[in-house]
């Protein structure tokens, strides 16, 4: 869990949690999507810890630091001794995990740190300038903003783009090496996602934010769609409102794969349809995508109906 001393620049508040959980006793949680530097933070703080116990939380001496990352991932009994020993004021327990909305065991977890807690956010451009002076070379604020816009911020995505700037701010080229660094690192993201997961986040570009009710008509067991939804909301792939980040959508369809998009896009309408979900943006980009519905095009039809001139044209182009 080394860490070096850029790893936290550019990181909201990371510096103040560390500073904090390196000096006073109790629990101290971090929570963050996949690739936001939930790690990155906890490194820091075995860094600037004095003593750093690497055994089970169980038998923590006195005075000890605890550090648990991936608290999401463990089975149920390692969780309840967790949960046992962040009832101690003698040690330091410092966690790190995704955000869990449907897992009430990592809810209490997070809420026993009161304030204690590190919410990760995404880097905005003036951060991610920040970042690239420190860890790579200075950037424009624009080359920041496109930086920004193609990884939504996600922490190892900005450190993938950064990684793929030339040494040189004369690069005639910088955007296309950052565009297919951060496609590349899209993918290493998606590889480990299952089907299920894939369809969620496909249904999130068109309009259907990942929820359990809609989820449940798109997973293959209705009922593991809880679980389905919190792992869609940690990849790192969403912005703050649920909708897929622009640039990770040709990563995933060609993940899911042409013939099983084909089926997917069709369902979802079919379902942004039933939920009253689908707005005239989202029925345009499912027109776009090849998707033939007599509802979708009646739908297309109706909002033609009531707007502007020029949107009419464009939505009754999509529905024919």
């Amino acid at each position: 869990m080394a860490n070096s001393p850029s790893a936290l620049v550019g990181v909201e508040r990371a510096d103040r949690f560390v500073r904090d959980a390196s000096s006073s006793t109790g629990v101290h949680v971090v929570v963050g999507v996949n690739g936001s530097g939930r790690s990155a933070v906890l490194g820091a703080v075995a860094a600037a810890a004095t003593t750093v116990h690497a055994g089970s939380v169980t038998d923590a001496p006195s005075g000890a630091t605890v550090l648990v990352d991936d608290a999401h991932l463990l089975p149920d009994h390692r969780v309840d001794e967790i949960a046992a020993a962040a009832t101690r004021s003698d040690i330091t327990l410092v966690l790190a995990t995704a955000p869990r909305r449907y897992d009430s065991r990592i809810e209490k977890l997070v809420a026993s740190a009161g304030a204690a807690r590190l919410t990760l956010v995404p880097l905005d451009k003036t951060s991610i300038a920040t970042r690239a002076a420190a860890v790579a070379r200075p950037i424009s604020a624009s080359l920041a903003s496109a930086i920004a816009k193609s990884t939504g911020g996600l922490l190892v995505a900005v450190d993938a783009a950064l990684a793929a700037l030339g040494g040189e701010r004369s690069d005639p080229t910088p955007l296309r090496a950052v565009t297919e660094s951060v496609a590349e690192q899209h993918r290493r993201i998606l590889v480990d996602t299952t089907d299920d997961t894939r369809a969620v986040l496909l249904a999130a570009r068109f309009g259907v934010v990942p929820d359990p009710a809609t989820a449940a008509q798109l997973v293959t067991r209705p009922a593991d769609a809880e679980t389905v939804v919190d792992i869609a909301c940690s990849s790192g792939l969403l912005d703050a409102t649920g909708a897929l980040i622009p640039s990770a959508e040709g990563p995933l369809t060609e993940m899911i794969g042409e013939r099983r998009c084909r089926v997917l896009l069709d369902r979802i309408t079919e379902v942004a349809a039933e939920s009253g979900l689908l707005d005239a943006s989202a029925a345009r980009a499912l027109a776009t995508h090849g998707v033939i519905r007599a509802d979708l095009a009646d739908f297309l039809a109706g909002q033609g109906d009531s707007t502007s001139v020029e949107s009419a044209g464009q939505l009754y182009d999509a529905a024919t």
